[in-house]
């Protein structure tokens, strides 16, 4: 009885863990509650339609999108999210979708989706904002997504939490890219990121 509940706490270490992570725990959405569609998206964890439309919409800025996207959130238990805005979109699964045929804008919704459905699994959203970044090289929303997903990545690997940190600062550093998202967006993320700085990176 008592190795089955030092496993059990183990399990939920394990869970409880991953749920405090870069890419849980970066609301970014809460800077945008004043657009209708973020609230709606918050009201509506299950991508639908109205959303992915929205989402694919050459309207909507980029950041507004990216907050869409963290509105509509992730679970321990995982999501389809990607997958579901894949066929309402392109009427295809994301494996099938042709990379190279994409928008930053359409591989950040893909990238930024696909690891909020599976965020123990990170590497599978890189090759998305790998590309949007080629296309897009001065977006800071672009770039921060990708960092977080590499902050992500290396937490998975257990790797150096130092590097987390020092991978997310280096966008805000960047004199090279343009600040397209919102300013308390951006301090969700450094506010939470800094807790991994250390020592090393001083």
């Amino acid at each position: 009885m008592k190795k089955i509940f030092c496993v059990l706490i183990l399990i939920f270490t394990i869970y409880y863990t991953k749920a405090d992570s870069p890419i849980t725990s970066t609301d970014i959405y809460k800077a945008y509650m004043d657009v209708d569609m973020v609230n709606y998206a918050r009201k509506h964890p299950n991508l639908d339609k109205k959303i992915a439309e929205y989402l694919h919409s050459t309207d909507a800025s980029i950041d507004v999108k990216a907050a869409v996207i963290n509105a509509v959130g992730w679970s321990v238990e995982g999501k389809t999210n990607a997958e579901d805005y894949c066929k309402y979109i392109y009427s295809s699964l994301p494996k099938d979708v042709d990379i190279n045929s994409l928008s930053a804008d359409e591989l950040l919704c893909i990238g930024y989706l696909t690891v909020l459905d599976d965020y123990f699994h990170p590497k599978n959203a890189i090759p998305y904002l790998t590309k949007a970044k080629e296309l897009n090289k001065t977006s800071f929303t672009v770039a921060i997504i990708d960092a977080l997903i590499h902050a992500q990545d290396i937490m998975d690997d257990q790797g150096s939490w130092c590097d987390m940190w020092d991978i997310v600062h280096k966008v805000y550093d960047d004199k090279s890219i343009y600040n397209d998202l919102r300013d308390d967006a951006r301090k969700t993320i450094w506010d939470y990121m800094i807790l991994y700085k250390c020592d090393k990176n001083k």
